[in-house]
């Protein structure tokens, strides 16, 4: 996966689009065992969920949905490796 940075100088995106990126991947990251959807995620940055979407797949490289459910999946390998988690 490439940085946030890197991707946004290639893809020539405005400057707010590194800012909302960076605060969408910690927000699931940090709360990726609540409901979290584009809308509400989108809504707590004050931005359209359709904005949220464009940038964040052309950033990342995967889309929204893709990444909080790669994040889950990491988590829950980490649960059952630990011993916390049974499978």
């Amino acid at each position: 996966m490439t940085s946030p940075c890197q991707s946004l100088e290639r893809l020539n995106l405005d400057k707010y689009a590194n800012y909302y990126i960076l605060k969408a991947d910690s927000i699931l990251i940090k709360r990726y065992g609540e409901k979290l959807t584009l809308r509400s995620v989108s809504e707590e940055l004050g931005i359209t969920p359709n904005y949220l979407s464009s940038i964040y797949k052309a950033v990342m490289g995967v889309g929204f949905s893709d990444r909080l459910c790669e994040i889950r999946m990491k988590k829950a390998e980490t649960l059952v490796l630990e011993g916390t988690l049974s499978t």
